[in-house]
């Protein structure tokens, strides 16, 4: 794997040559210097005035070597590149207009920054004023009423779905459905953690460190919802996730102040334990 170290001058070294590139900053794990380990990749961002001229030829990215594979994404709000260089390292390029930064100048620094970030190259002084992180992290916007029904409706809906292709032996589609399923429960659990009036916690994108914002009960309870590519085990980790499922929303609505459907999960796990029984 490429060192990381190594990496970074020559991310730098390039950038300091293309006319396209103001700025470059380093944000995730390595920008805050923790939780860095032998296999932690880099999140770059490079900042210019017109990233779209980056975004439309990625020959740029094999400064490093060709790479192993390139996954681009050009979405209205951000524009990524997601490399695995040769030797295996992971770089996730960020690419930027200058008003990122000068935004951020005058008005604060976004969650992103405020856990940590490092300036790596700036030729123009754009980053000139930027406050110092504090290294906390902001808890995430409060979700409204629709947005909690739909989860909570989107869940008991591929509950039901499940059962229905489980009972066809539908295995693979059954596993998408969980998945899912998996989705709209973490998605819950994340609620209940960033909003528990008692200890509002910061949670990790995708479920990291979730043995740190979790509780060991909701902890151990998560790692029963995987199950294998047969139909008892289906069975099994399909009912503890209704089990934490029902638990979690219930207790997210009450930090919320929220209306949750008990109504709702009792319905749809009838209709799902019925199907299961007569498998």
């Amino acid at each position: 794997m490429e060192n990381a170290d190594e990496l970074i001058e020559k991310v730098v070294a390039w950038a300091k040559e293309d006319p396209r590139v103001t700025a470059v900053v380093l944000t995730g794990s390595r920008g805050r210097a923790d939780r860095v380990d032998r296999f932690s990749d880099l999140d770059v961002e490079l900042i210019g005035p017109r990233p779209q001229d980056l975004a439309a030829d990625d020959g740029w990215i094999s400064f490093a070597g060709p790479p192993m594979v390139v996954l681009p994404f050009d979405e209205p709000d951000i524009t990524t590149r997601l490399v695995v260089l040769p030797q295996g390292r992971k770089v996730d390029f960020s690419l930027w207009s200058e008003a990122r930064v000068t935004n951020m100048v005058e008005h604060g620094l976004d969650d992103l920054y405020n856990r940590g970030y490092a300036v790596l190259l700036d030729k123009t002084g754009l980053s000139d004023g930027l406050p110092e992180p504090t290294l906390l992290s902001t808890l995430a916007r409060r979700p409204q009423q629709a947005a909690f029904t739909r989860i909570e409706s989107e869940f008991w809906f591929e509950a039901t779905q499940v059962a229905i292709y489980l009972a066809r032996r539908d295995l693979w589609v059954v596993k998408f459905r969980e998945n899912l399923m998996h989705s709209c429960l973490l998605t819950m659990l994340e609620w209940k953690a960033q909003f528990d009036s008692a200890d509002p916690r910061f949670t990790w994108h995708i479920g990291h460190h979730m043995d740190e914002w979790l509780s060991p009960s909701d902890y151990a309870a998560a790692g029963e919802v995987f199950t294998r590519f047969d139909i008892k085990d289906t069975v099994r980790g399909v009912s503890a996730a209704m089990d934490l499922f029902e638990r979690t929303s219930a207790a997210a609505a009450d930090a919320l102040a929220l209306a949750h459907r008990p109504a709702l999960a009792e319905t749809a796990r009838r209709h799902v334990l019925d199907v299961f029984g007569s498998l």
